[in-house]
């Protein structure tokens, strides 16, 4: 009897630190589904961000194809014709002022005779 009362005890005392245990991993459980769901929130605007950065890259990407196509066609004699105006269409000087903002990150102004 003495045993089945000190085994009664032990037991108690196992169920009492089980139910403690078991608190706690509840409480965490409920952390990390909170956790889980504000990561949710935050993949999912990464994930519209995504879908909208590749929607406009397949947009651009046919023009800057066709620019680069467009490019191809420069040659040597091509360059030299357009050095050798000595005043140049508005236009040219528009062009050549913008390659040589991208090309050199220059801010000053640019003249033809630059």
């Amino acid at each position: 009897m003495i045993q089945v009362e000190e085994k009664k005890a032990a037991t108690g005392v196992l169920i009492n630190e089980v139910s403690k245990a078991s608190a706690i991993a509840n409480e965490q459980k409920a952390s990390a589904d909170k956790t889980a769901a504000e990561t949710m929130v935050v993949a999912n605007a990464a994930k519209e961000l995504k879908d909208q950065a590749d929607g406009e890259l397949a947009e651009a990407k046919p023009a800057m194809e066709a620019a680069a196509e467009a490019v191809n066609c420069l040659d040597k004699a091509a360059i030299g014709e357009l050095k050798g105006f000595g005043k140049p269409p508005p236009e040219c000087v528009d062009v050549c002022a913008c390659c040589s903002f991208l090309l050199f990150n220059s801010s000053k102004k640019i003249d033809w005779k630059a």
